[in-house]
């Protein structure tokens, strides 16, 4: 669990889930390195513009797997 400005590293290949279980909005900032993380989020996600409002629950694409094989910062099973 964490509090308001809390600073957590996610090492390499370490799996995490970030779930919002307060009340309000949360708000955070992500420093990704190397670069590419943001290739991830833009193939499984949806597009929005300022003043947008958050997207409704939508499921992961049916190819997520062929997605994550295109990114360099998931391990395959084998390691």
């Amino acid at each position: 669990e964490m509090a308001p400005e809390t600073v957590i590293l996610v090492g390499r290949g370490i799996q995490h889930k970030i779930i919002n279980t307060g009340a309000t909005q949360m708000r955070l900032i992500w420093f990704i390195s190397p670069a590419g993380l943001e290739d991830w989020f833009r193939a499984i996600g949806r597009s929005r513009q300022a003043g947008d409002t958050a997207a409704p629950v939508f499921p992961r694409p049916d190819n997520v797997a062929e997605i994550q094989a295109r990114q360099r910062f998931i391990r395959s099973e084998e390691g």
